[in-house]
This record gives C-alpha cells, sequence and structure tokens, in this order.
C-alpha cells in the first residue's frame, strides 16, 4: 500500500512540476495567407484578376 502511495505522489509530482514557474501564456497573432497570387482561377483554363486573403488563427503558446 505504501508502494503504491508513493508511486501515487511521484507521478502527480512529474505531473505538476511543469506547470510551475511559467509565465502567462502569449497569444498568437493570427497570420494572412495569400490566394491565387493575383490569378484566380475561374474554370475551363482561364483566370481572372482577384486579390483573395484567409486569416488564419494559430494556438496559443504555453497551454497544456
Amino acid at each position: 500500500m505504501l508502494y503504491r502511495t508513493g508511486l501515487f505522489l511521484l507521478a502527480l509530482a512529474l505531473f505538476l512540476a511543469p506547470a510551475q514557474g511559467q509565465d502567462d501564456p502569449k497569444k498568437a497573432e493570427p497570420e494572412t495567407l495569400k490566394l491565387w497570387n493575383g490569378r484566380a482561377p475561374i474554370g475551363n483554363g482561364k483566370f481572372e484578376q482577384a486579390a483573395m486573403a484567409s486569416l488564419l488563427h494559430g494556438f496559443v503558446v504555453g497551454l497544456p
């Protein structure tokens, strides 16, 4: 029984150790991804001039 309690406390200490002493998580800034490079495909091998962008949101750094 003492062996199980010791293992549990060791596992708990190892699990909680990385969470201590960390700074607040930093917010990830969204990035803009430009599509088609100014030439949007419209089918049958034809293109039109267009500027399309997509906003990408990343993960928050520092969260478990």
